[in-house]
């Protein structure tokens, strides 16, 4: 039972991206810029002063990767800039030690990008987290990295513009 259920939430999930556009109602279809974060935090069990640098780096290049094929499969042209790759300090809760290995906190991924005739919701950050992958999804990449808290992974709509005719613009 708990497989059926778990098929059940992701079909629930993935309907936008799956409906016809004459199943919808017209007037319910979004739009706008996102800009949102994706952040995954070390799990407080792990020495997080002592993360081997050349795993902290393949967990950023799983993610990019995984980011951009489920970008381009739902063709969203979003844009993710991974925590090695940016130049705004407050997504570098991380730090290179003298022997190669990293102290982390937390990883961020910034999402941004324009999309036309998405999901409907009551609000943006319902919105935002129907675009972005799933926390199960981001779950399932993170799971070999035993440092990474998989109870721990946000999905956050930071300054979306959205145009949401079913719904509240915030």
């Amino acid at each position: 039972m708990k497989y059926i259920k778990t098929i059940n939430e992701i079909s629930g999930y993935d309907r936008w991206k799956t409906q016809s556009p004459y199943d919808n109602d017209p007037n319910c279809e979004t739009s706008g810029e996102l800009d949102a974060d994706i952040t995954f935090n070390v799990d407080k069990r792990a020495n997080d002063n002592a993360i081997d640098g050349s795993e902290f780096k393949s967990f950023c290049k799983d993610v990019d990767q995984f980011l951009s094929k489920y970008f381009k499969k739902y063709k969203l042209g979003f844009n993710a800039v991974s925590p090695l790759e940016t130049k705004d300090e407050s997504y570098h809760d991380w730090v290179e030690n003298e022997d190669g290995t990293y102290a982390v906190g937390m990883m961020a991924w910034k999402i941004t990008g324009d999309w036309e005739d998405g999901p409907s919701g009551n609000d943006n950050n319902e919105i935002v987290q129907e675009l972005l992958p799933s926390v199960k999804e981001l779950q399932m990449v993170a799971k070999k990295y035993k440092w990474i808290d998989l109870n721990k992974i946000w999905i956050e709509d930071i300054e979306s513009e959205i145009d949401n005719p079913c719904g509240d613009d915030y």
